[in-house]
């Protein structure tokens, strides 16, 4: 009997790991959630609160006093994706937030909007989506490839301590 070469370590570096990583889109997301109530808990004096089933938002951020809540949706992709969907402007006290290249902490961009600035995004940036079958009759419309022109405009809403105290503040008082 031939015996066997025992293996050795798997030598991978941590860019080659998650460059061929492969996440499922529900962990993608959930993963998102977290690192957005993360963000909600140590930045600012809002509570985080998860829907106990689907509601139309991901999560929810209540102010200290426990009278003000304001419904997030929560787009986590492991690149770059720009949504919008028409519903959301009849969702009150609302915000996108948008989480892009999550493959790792240290590589993930937070961006933190009202629909108004990211239907603004697209009314200067996109206009053409305005005007697409998918906006007109199913209402929504994106892209997994943001012009720099997109990214520009959307650069001013990153997720900052501050940028969080404030938008949270002005949309729980909506």
């Amino acid at each position: 009997m031939q015996e066997q070469p025992t293996p050795g370590p798997l030598l991978v570096s941590e860019s080659d790991a998650l460059e061929n990583l492969i996440v499922h889109t529900s962990a993608l997301g959930a993963a998102g959630v977290a690192l957005v109530e993360t963000e909600i808990q140590l930045y600012t004096d809002f509570q985080p609160a998860r829907p106990t089933y689907d509601i139309g938002v991901d999560l929810r951020a209540v102010n200290a006093e426990g009278n003000r809540g304001v419904n997030l949706q929560v787009k986590a992709s492991a690149k770059k994706n720009f949504n919008i969907q028409k519903r959301w402007d009849a969702i009150p006290n609302f915000l996108v937030v948008y989480v892009w290249q999550l493959r790792s902490r240290a590589d993930a961009v937070v961006y933190v909007l009202r629909y108004e600035e990211a239907f603004e995004i697209v009314r200067s940036c996109a206009p053409q989506w305005l005007q697409t079958r998918s906006w007109r009759q199913v209402g929504g419309y994106g892209t997994t490839s943001p012009s720099v022109r997109l990214l520009s405009a959307i650069d001013p809403y990153r997720a900052t301590p501050a940028r969080w105290r404030a938008v949270l503040s002005a949309a729980a008082a909506t």
